[in-house]
Formats: structure tokens, C-alpha cells, sequence
């Protein structure tokens, strides 16, 4: 039995970079595939912690219990908002909840080299862009309208997240090819990126992909400022092109950008996306300043008469539209549900400690750095939090199951790579 032990370990790890992979392939084209990974991968490392916990939390770091308390935070300041309200709904807990899921994940893989997960996750990438492509020209019937859709995931969140998993495929790459075959494969996938992006006609997920090609230019040629310089400008040079070549993008854009000038000059624009969004946002700000404790439940609001009362601009179509679909932005979503003091905790735990993860001494500006450093991740939330601004990116359940996870692997390679070099530190002092 001893030696039987081991070899399922080992079994489980094998087979771990494969599931992985297969899980961001369908990630956007199978529903609740990756939210099932999640739930079985938690599983899998919460048995190992509980066989073993001397080994997962003995002589653990500061950085490390300041991770755990990361991932615990979304569901901790939802439960405790609910109960500051007075009201208990257990499905609003049900997307936090994904976080104390990637927490096992993240405690499991900490005491691991995840370079092969890492290549697992790379590979993926691609594979989920592909499959969103050939899903969107294979399964047309399941467009909303015009706009590129599958048949579970909108034509707002789909793209951005397709741009999220190019994030990773850029940083990542293909580990295994030819660095000519490597960047012949990143060019082909952003153009599959862009091709969804545009049939998807999502400004959001346009704003995440300049966003994204800009980020990652910068980490191409962080060996040369003169590359950067010139390769952004090549890059804005492009954009323009698009801007004047597609009639989609211009129009688009051009509805946006009008949206947004008659309502700061005339509190007009009610009847644009643009102006939907600008007066949903202040109506979030009506709402956290009127629950600035707990936040609001989604879907309460005071009545119509007394916003308008306040707010002559609002119409009762964008009235129905906060009530039923919530916050178009997930930085304020936050921060309404929560209350500002919780709120400002969700999104430390969410967006701010991952960026300082990936930035504090980071490598990713050298010329080498290790191909399994949570540098590789930038890309990916730079992504995440461009999209954040403007549409809630954790609406569906898979979404916070795919982001919290991430976030998992990243913090997890950082905590690795740390603790590796503490104790190599500490060895060779006392080998002096």
C-alpha cells in the first residue's frame, strides 16, 4: 500500500496539465466545463492538503498567508455584506465561492514546479481561441442578431474573454516549437482574436485587445526602448487603419464617442450604449452613497419617481435595465454590492494584489526570466481589469471560475519561485 500511494500521486499530477489544457480549450464553447475542472481540481488538492497539511503549511511565508487571505476575501466580504443587510440570498454567494475553490488549487500547487502546468495553460489558450472561431463560423445560428455569440456565452462576455486567453497565449506561447513556428502561431491567433472581436461588434473587448497588444509589445521588446517606441507606434498606426477600413469599428466608435458628448454637454445620449453606461454609473454612485455600509442587494432600487426626481435625465428603460442586469461595470458592481469599505477589499483581492504580485520585483522587464514566473499573467490581467471598466466580467460563473484560478497558478508559481529561494539562500549560507 505504501508504494501504491505515490503512484497515484504521481497519476493525479500527469494528468493534471492535460485536464487543464482541455478545460480552457472548451472554456467558451462547452457549458460548465471549466467550472466542473475547478470543482474537481479543488477536490483533488483539498484531499492532498488534508493527507499532508504539515507540508502545505509549515514554515509558510508571510506572502503566502497574505494569499490566503486574498482568495478568502470575495466570499467573506459577500457573506458579511448579506449580513450587515439582513438578508441572506445564496446565490449571490455562489460566484465568490470560486475563489475558497482556487484557494485549494492555489495551497496544493504552491509547493509545486508548475512549469508543465504552465505550458498546459499556454497551449489551451490557443486552444479555446480556435475552438471560439470555428464555433462562431460553424454554429452562426446561435449569434445575437449580428453579433458573435456561443451558445451560452454572450456576445459582450465571449470576445473579452477570448482577448483574456490570447493574454495568456502571448505571454505564454506554445513551449515545445521553434521560436519562428512560436511567433507564426501568435500571429494567427490574434488574428482569430480580432476576427471574433469584431464579429462580436464589443467595444469593450476592442479597448482590452489595444490594451493587450500594447502591454505586450512592451514585454517583446523590454530589451529595447527604441523597439517599443517604434512598435507602438505601429500599433496606433494600425488601429487608426482598422478605424478607417471597417465600418463596423467606425461606427461603433463613433456612436460612443457622440453618446458621450451630448450627455456631458446636454444630458442627452439617453437612447446610446454610451449614455446608458454613463447614467447607470451615476445611479451606482446614488447607491453606494445611500448604502455605503453593506451595499445593495442586485436587483433593489429605490423607486423610479424618486431617481428621477434627483436625476431628470434618467428614462425608465435604463431604469429597468440597472434593475435587472445590474452594474455595467465590474469595478463599481463591486463596490455597490459590497459597501466601500468591503467593496475596496474585493477589488484589492480581485485586481490590485494580482498586478502587485506580478510587479513587485518582477523579472518580466529582463531580457531572461524563468519560463514559470507570474510575470507570464500580465497579459491576462491587464485584460481582465481593461474589460472590468465597462461590462461586469465575472457574470457567469465560469468566468470567476476561470479568472480565480489563474490567479491561483500565478500566485502559486510566485510563492514557489520565493520560498525555493529563501531556503536555497539559507542553504548555501550555511554551507559558507
Amino acid at each position: 500500500m505504501e508504494n501504491k500511494k505515490p503512484a497515484f500521486n504521481a497519476g493525479i499530477e500527469s494528468l493534471l496539465p492535460f485536464s487543464v489544457a482541455l478545460g480552457l480549450t472548451s472554456l467558451l464553447v462547452v457549458k460548465s466545463a471549466f467550472t466542473a475542472l475547478l470543482f474537481a481540481l479543488a477536490l483533488a488538492a483539498l484531499s492532498r492538503i488534508i493527507a499532508d497539511p504539515t507540508r502545505y503549511f509549515s514554515g509558510r511565508s508571510k506572502r503566502f498567508w497574505m494569499m490566503v487571505f486574498s482568495f478568502a476575501s470575495p466570499f467573506v466580504c459577500a457573506l458579511l455584506a448579506q449580513i450587515g443587510r439582513g438578508s441572506f440570498v445564496a446565490s449571490a454567494l455562489d460566484g465568490p465561492s470560486r475563489w475558497l475553490l482556487s484557494a485549494c488549487v492555489f495551497v496544493y500547487l504552491s509547493r509545486s514546479n508548475n512549469e508543465k502546468l504552465i505550458t498546459a495553460i499556454g497551449w489551451g489558450a490557443a486552444g479555446g481561441i480556435v475552438a471560439v472561431t470555428l464555433s462562431i463560423s460553424v454554429f452562426p445560428d446561435y449569434y445575437w442578431g449580428h453579433r458573435a455569440a456561443t451558445y451560452f456565452v454572450d456576445p459582450i462576455t465571449l470576445p473579452c474573454y477570448v482577448v483574456a486567453l490570447l493574454g495568456l497565449a502571448l505571454f505564454i506561447g506554445l513551449p515545445g516549437l521553434s521560436i519562428r513556428l512560436n511567433n507564426l502561431c501568435k500571429f494567427v491567433l490574434y488574428l482569430m482574436t480580432l476576427y471574433v472581436a469584431l464579429e462580436s461588434y464589443s467595444r469593450s473587448s476592442w479597448a482590452a485587445l489595444v490594451a493587450l497588444s500594447l502591454a505586450y509589445s512592451f514585454f517583446y521588446y523590454r530589451g529595447s526602448l527604441k523597439k517599443q517606441l517604434m512598435t507602438g507606434l505601429s500599433l496606433c498606426c494600425f488601429f487608426v487603419l482598422i478605424y478607417f477600413c471597417s465600418d463596423v469599428v467606425s461606427s461603433r466608435i463613433d456612436l460612443a464617442v457622440s453618446g458621450a458628448t451630448e450627455f456631458v454637454t446636454a444630458q442627452a445620449g439617453q437612447d446610446t450604449s454610451t449614455g446608458h453606461r454613463l447614467i447607470m454609473l451615476i445611479l451606482d454612485y446614488e447607491l453606494l452613497i445611500s448604502n455605503p455600509w453593506f451595499g445593495v442587494q442586485d436587483g433593489l432600487m429605490p423607486p423610479f419617481s424618486e431617481l428621477l426626481a434627483k436625476y431628470p435625465f434618467l428614462t425608465y428603460q435604463i431604469y429597468e435595465i440597472k434593475q435587472l442586469a445590474g452594474s455595467h461595470s465590474e469595478l463599481t458592481g463591486q463596490m455597490v454590492r459590497h459597501g466601500v469599505l468591503l467593496g475596496f477589499i474585493c477589488l484589492w483581492a480581485l485586481y490590485f494584489y494580482p498586478y502587485f504580485i506580478c510587479f513587485h520585483k518582477s523579472e518580466w522587464l529582463k531580457v531572461n526570466f524563468s519560463v514559470s514566473g507570474p510575470e507570464l499573467f500580465v497579459g491576462f490581467l491587464v485584460v481582465i481589469f481593461t474589460s472590468s471598466l465597462t461590462i461586469q466580467v465575472f457574470n457567469l460563473k465560469m468566468t470567476a471560475s476561470f479568472y480565480s484560478f489563474c490567479v491561483a497558478v500565478c500566485f502559486a508559481c510566485n510563492c514557489f519561485m520565493t520560498e525555493s529561494r529563501k531556503v536555497r539562500d539559507v542553504t548555501e549560507d550555511v554551507a559558507h
